[in-house]
């Protein structure tokens, strides 16, 4: 059974390291939290991850936002959503995303 689960504290941002890691590559854990946490603070930034068991399989960053065009919505961030390379699976992505559309 898949459980979503949000990413606050620092230890639970650095228990995502290993998957983005696989994602963005240039990124060692520091300069990963240091990024997290400042755009959590400047940009209201969350991070959120999918466990597949006891295995996290997929981390997904968003920004809730609130435009004149759109009212209000969530901005998931593609470039900051990553499946485990063995857990991937285009079903799970879209049920992440779903999960967040439900939030918003």
């Amino acid at each position: 059974m898949s459980q979503f689960v949000w990413l606050e504290t620092e230890e639970e941002v650095r228990s995502a390291f290993p998957v983005m890691r696989e994602l963005r590559t240039h990124l060692d854990e520091e300069t990963y939290i240091a990024l997290v946490r400042e755009a959590q603070e400047k940009e209201g930034y969350k991070l959120a991850a999918l466990y597949d068991q006891d295995k996290m399989v997929a981390v997904v960053g968003f920004m809730p936002m609130i435009t004149l065009y759109n009212g209000r919505f969530i901005l998931i961030r593609r470039e900051d959503s990553h499946f485990n390379e063995a857990k991937r699976s285009k079903w799970e992505m879209n049920r992440l995303n779903y999960i967040l559309l439900k939030i918003g």
